[in-house]
């Protein structure tokens, strides 16, 4: 099996040994089609298809069976997806830490006893058009049926020393994936209402793409979100945590459980859970303490809409900005339209205005999106002043 390294410019081999040293370094690694090494993949399959089947009837897990996970949507209701995803989450989460055990030994390298996070978690992300008509449903179910916006897992507690493992059960396309905000790794932002202060100047997402089965690997203090789905299949992956040393955890009041490496297997799950995890020392919550004055740098630092470079977007006021896009100026909504985050702080590629949250791409001439099942951003004609209002005027709407 091939690993390797994935970054915005492209994909390059890795050796075995430098996997943990390049996560730890803040890189990105994908082990090709991990969970079938393992048979793993179709042993979630037929867990999820008889979960289906217990809930729903024969009919539906054939059908789930034949059209394949990327087409659940079409098959089962909001209220049923809710159920799948307790059932099998409940089925799987004793059935993991070996199979993480496996890819930390077999697949990553690691000789020396390591903990691995007692909990799991699965994710189904259906087309948004779904997820809008069982919000009520799905909007408590944050980061598992319902999109998470950019976040360092810090603000929910995660050890400070977890690495991510990003399991594909389906396909998984960059429409409908995981973004990993690179450009800012190091960093330690602050925090708004749920996820990243609004203010923020993320950078162009790394945008994941997988075949099924493969398992992506990262330290879990990247900045990290969701992407809405504006592809008509439904996103399936399991994700799990383990860390090289003990657990060095930031909240003494929400301490996750873990489970040491040499024991699982070979006692019962909770004669392996460990407490040899730690708090975090004054020292390292310092390290991970955000700037709370920090303001995300601007896109440009051109000083008038006229002199922005290609790809360049400004803030005209609290409600406009401007981009270059194809050597043409437009001037849109500041607010994107599915969670307002400020378009302003977003990037433009391929012709489209990117919004920094979720990755909703629009045309900055129509306003139209790729996802049709979301409201076009306003645009408007240029303004007769193009005169910008300063950032920091303008920073916390």
């Amino acid at each position: 099996m091939d690993s390797h390294i994935i970054s915005k410019s492209g994909q390059a081999p890795v050796a075995r040994a430098e996997i943990v040293p390049r996560i730890l370094a803040g890189e990105i690694v994908v082990l090709p089609r991990a969970l079938d090494v393992f048979g793993v993949r179709a042993q979630i399959a037929q867990l999820t298809l008889k979960t289906i089947e217990d809930q729903c009837g024969v009919a539906p897990a054939a059908e789930v069976e034949r059209a394949g996970f990327e087409k659940i949507h079409n098959v089962l209701n909001g209220e049923q997806i809710e159920r799948l995803y307790a059932g099998v989450r409940h089925r799987l989460v004793p059935n993991m830490p070996p199979v993480i055990k496996a890819i930390g030994e077999h697949l990553m390298g690691l000789e020396a006893p390591f903990y691995i996070n007692s909990n799991c978690v699965v994710r189904f992300f259906v087309p948004h058009s779904h997820l809008q008509a069982s919000y009520a449903t799905f909007k408590q179910h944050l980061g598992k049926l319902d999109l998470h916006g950019p976040h360092h897992d810090i603000y929910q507690d995660v050890a400070l020393n977890a690495i991510n493992l990003w399991m594909a059960v389906g396909e998984v396309e960059k429409e409908n994936g995981l973004g990993i905000f690179t450009d800012v790794w190091g960093r330690t932002l602050p925090q708004g209402v749920s996820h990243v202060r609004d203010d923020q100047y993320l950078g162009e997402p790394l945008l994941l793409e997988c075949a099924p089965g493969d398992v992506v690997l990262f330290h879990a203090h990247h900045m990290h979100a969701s992407i809405l789905n504006s592809t008509d299949r439904t996103r399936y992956v399991v994700t799990s945590r383990l860390t090289l040393e003990p657990p060095v955890h930031p909240n003494p009041e929400r301490r996750f459980q873990y489970l040491r490496s040499d024991l699982v297997g070979t006692v019962p799950l909770h004669e392996a859970t460990t407490s040899e995890g730690r708090d975090a020392t004054p020292e390292e919550l310092a390290d991970h303490a955000p700037d709370e004055d920090d303001v995300g740098s601007p896109v440009s630092v051109a000083a008038t809409p006229e002199a922005l470079g290609e790809g360049e977007i400004m803030a005209l006021d609290e409600k406009t900005c401007v981009a270059r896009v194809d050597g043409a100026l437009h001037a849109f909504a500041r607010r994107c339209t599915h969670q307002g985050a400020d378009m302003s702080l977003g990037y433009v590629k391929e012709g489209q205005v990117h919004c920094p949250w979720h990755n909703v791409s629009f045309d900055p001439a129509s306003g139209t999106s790729r996802c049709a099942a979301l409201k076009p951003l306003k645009t408007q004609d240029l303004p007769a002043d193009l005169s910008p209002c300063r950032r920091s005027q303008t920073a916390n709407l």
